[in-house]
């Protein structure tokens, strides 16, 4: 890995097991409760609403991407529940809006959904608008669920080509948890939540790391490059335009489902379920991604923190992922991430967190290995990439 800009991208597949602890754990039969479409209200200006017959009606204007949110509403005997089913019934304007993703946000880091579905489903629960765990979801009172729609028609005067009535959210729980004294210990297996889990590997096992217009293929359990790597990004990144297939500036593995990849100006969402570009994409930095630099990224990565961080130069941005912005900098590097050689601290190609609570920091032929609980560089680096990347240092 002798180049000054290697891209490893990874995703979690591992399940969290949570141990809770209850008194006397009591579940009844499954509950339905039901979230009015009229609660929902859009995240900031680019979007308008209205009540309309059966719910509630949004709009914006061409080829905007608009958020609209709403507390998740609950069964109300308890402060915890397990969600096993989420059913979301709308209906889109023929040639209009798409609902783009889904958004479970809990406390923590969000639990992400991605959809492109548009249709009728006003009253249909179908397995394209209704998703289940079989592990569920803890959520509470405080939980909020955020649907993100894609306009690519809009609107002008009382002409509407383009609009997404939102009905309801009907979510199903396991049952109500009791509060009986006894020392009973539960174990609930929870979904995995985006950005917690420091297991960061595709669900096929591999990592994919990107240096120009290639990539490797990376068995993380073998330790070396797969067979048959490097291979162009042309060709094997469906719906990669020209531009991005040259090369990447960053990208970051946003949670088990979605990559975002970044290039100039614009940036790409990649679908790791459907193995392609989502629809709609690229967008432009400005305007999706608030307090972030707009022309250009270095490289960026998801912390066990909930957080995310970008860098640029020698500088770096802190990016808050349950509020989708910037919470903090642009900072220097250099007396913000203790340990790091006078090289690094002016600027990295790439950081990557690894599977062993580490995170790695490349620049040029070299890398650092930073200990995440204890937040500073480990002793004894930086070393040569080619001594400790088997199959990349050539």
């Amino acid at each position: 890995m002798n180049s000054h800009r290697t891209r490893i991208s990874i995703v979690s597949a591992a399940l969290v097991v949570a141990v809770l602890f209850f008194h006397t754990p009591m579940f009844a039969q499954s509950v339905s409760v039901k979230t009015s479409g009229t609660s929902f209200s859009v995240v900031g200006t680019k979007g308008r609403a209205d009540d309309v017959a059966g719910g509630r009606r949004f709009r914006a204007a061409a080829q905007e991407v608009v958020k609209i949110r709403s507390s998740l509403r609950v069964p109300g005997v308890s402060k915890t529940h397990l969600m096993q089913q989420l059913a979301i019934h709308f209906r889109t304007s023929s040639g209009g809006p798409s609902l783009r993703a889904v958004e479970l946000l809990t406390g923590g880091s969000p639990l992400h959904i991605n959809t492109d579905i548009s249709g009728d489903y006003m009253t249909r629960t179908t397995p394209t608008n209704t998703w289940k765990w079989t592990s569920p979801i803890k959520v509470d009172s405080q939980s909020a669920i955020v649907l993100e729609i894609h306009f690519p028609g809009g609107f002008e005067g009382n002409s509407n080509p383009g609009e997404f009535v939102l009905a309801s959210v009907d979510a199903q729980f396991q049952g109500e948890i009791s509060s009986k004294p006894d020392n009973t210990k539960v174990v609930v297996p929870v979904t995995p939540r985006p950005a917690t889990t420091t297991t960061s590997i595709w669900p096929n096992g591999k990592a994919y790391l990107f240096n120009g217009s290639q990539y490797v293929r990376y068995d993380p359990k073998a330790d070396k490059a797969d067979d048959g790597y490097p291979a162009p990004i042309a060709g094997n990144w469906p719906g990669f335009p020209s531009a991005f297939q040259q090369g990447v500036d960053a990208e970051v593995v946003w949670n088990h489902q979605r990559v975002y990849f970044f290039k100039g100006n614009q940036y790409l969402s990649y679908d790791i379920a459907t193995d392609r570009v989502a629809a709609g994409y690229p967008l432009p930095i400005a305007g999706h991604w608030p307090g972030l630099w707009t022309d250009h990224i270095d490289a960026g990565v998801v912390w066990p923190n909930g957080k995310a961080y970008f860098f640029r130069g020698s500088q770096y941005v802190r990016y808050d992922i349950a509020t989708d912005k910037a919470d903090s900098g642009p900072a220097d590097i250099k007396g913000g991430w203790p340990g790091f050689p006078a090289s690094f601290a002016a600027g990295i190609d790439d950081v990557v967190v690894w599977n062993n609570g580490k995170a790695y920091f490349f620049k040029g032929s070299e890398y650092i290995r930073y200990d995440i609980a204890t937040d500073k560089t480990d002793p004894g680096f930086p070393k040569p990439i080619a001594g400790g990347w088997r199959g990349l240092g050539q």
